[in-house]
């Protein structure tokens, strides 16, 4: 959809990459386009970082995201660490199979290197974790042209988390894409 309307990015910030298999679907669409792909989780880097070998232009950071006040973050239902299925742990909430990650600001990761020319696109798929997140990408939104964010597991209802993204982005001018399996919000903000 975003190709047939002539956005091409030259930058894609894959957060949440997992192994690799939406940014695998992106570079087929946005083929030469230069990634970076983010995730937590050992054996999924371990993945992403073999795709390095027949990719050029992909980088790999192995870590969390979140807000600036946020040095680690609690994950939960991972198990091995190599699949889908976990979530960033509520406050107070914990489980045996709980692992701790290092965590970082997008900002902070990646917004020397991208710029308003490079028309980026970021995926947010982290669990839950989204209002976080784009708390510490105020920077990166500001120069990138189109945001996906995927929330996997809502665990508030839509209209609440479409009202704290709203409240998030207040000042910046974007469209956010919003995917739950078909379903699909389109939020426009125009300040």
């Amino acid at each position: 959809l975003l190709a047939a309307r002539g956005y091409t990015p030259r930058v894609v910030i894959d957060c949440g990459a997992n192994t690799g298999q939406w940014m695998g679907l992106a570079d087929r669409v946005f083929p030469g386009t230069t990634y970076h792909a983010i995730e937590p989780q050992a054996k999924c880097v371990e993945r992403l970082r073999a795709l390095t070998a027949v990719r050029s232009g992909l980088s790999v950071h192995h870590t969390a995201l979140s807000v600036g006040t946020t040095a680690t973050v609690r994950m939960i239902g991972g198990g091995d660490g190599a699949g889908t299925g976990n979530y960033v742990a509520a406050p107070g909430e914990h489980s045996p199979d709980e692992v701790t990650y290092p965590a970082t600001t997008l900002d902070s990761l990646v917004a020397d290197r991208v710029g308003r020319d490079d028309r980026a696109l970021v995926k947010l798929d982290v669990e839950g974790h989204e209002i976080e997140v784009l708390r510490g990408a105020a920077a990166i939104l500001r120069v990138a042209e189109r945001d996906e964010v995927t929330p996997d597991e809502l665990k508030k209802d839509k209209e609440t988390f479409r009202a704290q993204l709203l409240n998030e982005r207040r000042n910046l001018f974007y469209s956010a894409y919003m995917t739950k399996g078909k379903e699909k919000m389109n939020i426009q903000i125009n300040n």
